[in-house]
């Protein structure tokens, strides 16, 4: 039986199993922790704090450049 889905919102130091935005099943669930099944293949446990419960689209930045004046940007 497969698992809930969860979305990532944040890698961390887990830039070898993770990516923002992707999905991943949760295999088992203890405390606070998630067992998936990471990019690289392995079946890791990894903190709930770097996922959101559900299908979700995670917005991110596409480009920004450090002199732009947030007042003249539309957000």
């Amino acid at each position: 039986m497969e698992g809930p889905i969860i979305t990532c919102k944040s890698i961390g130091v887990y830039a070898h199993a993770l990516t923002r935005g992707n999905k991943y099943i949760v295999k088992k669930e203890d405390g606070d922790k998630y067992r998936i099944i990471g990019n690289h293949g392995k079946v890791v446990w990894i903190s709930k704090a770097h996922f959101i419960e559900g299908n979700i689209e995670v917005p991110y930045l596409e480009k920004w450049k450090f002199d732009d004046d947030p007042k003249s940007l539309i957000w």
